[in-house]
């Protein structure tokens, strides 16, 4: 039944025409149909909406951009949870006051590091998603 939610077709900008086959420009963030967008940059090396360059390396299936969210959903969740597992373990190896533990700030400060470091890193491949998508679309087919 599909759920009863009933979904608008996303219109091209090119052809004016409902989407059959959705592909994602990652130069200017819109969606057009396949070949129409294919054929314009063919003929003018640019974007339709905002005129930038754009090349068919650019160009990248709606599909393979989803599969590319979904993961990076995945990924966050689970960094999510290692983090709230992580500060339990802190929480208790704190509360136990073991002589032992004489080192956790030491600890503490290395995994402040590097937790900064995969915020940045993470924060960097969020920016660089086109970077990302491009090289999936060049490994994929040849850049095609």
């Amino acid at each position: 039944d599909g759920g009863g939610v009933l979904l608008e077709p996303s219109f091209c900008p090119i052809t004016k025409r409902p989407i059959k086959v959705p592909t994602f420009c990652i130069v200017d963030g819109h969606t057009y149909e396949k070949s129409a967008i294919e054929n314009w940059v063919k003929e003018h090396g640019s974007s339709p909406m905002t005129y930038q360059p754009v090349t068919q390396q650019h160009l990248t299936s709606a599909k393979s951009l989803a599969m590319q969210a979904q993961s990076m959903v995945a990924n966050t969740e689970q960094d999510a949870q290692d983090d709230a597992e992580a500060a339990a373990l802190v929480e208790t190896l704190l509360a136990s006051e073991a002589k032992e533990l004489a080192g956790v700030p030491i600890q503490l400060r290395k995994l402040r590091k590097a937790a900064a470091a995969t915020l940045r890193n993470s924060a960097k491949a969020a920016a660089g998603g086109g970077a990302v998508l491009r090289d999936a679309t060049n490994k994929k087919g040849g850049g095609q």
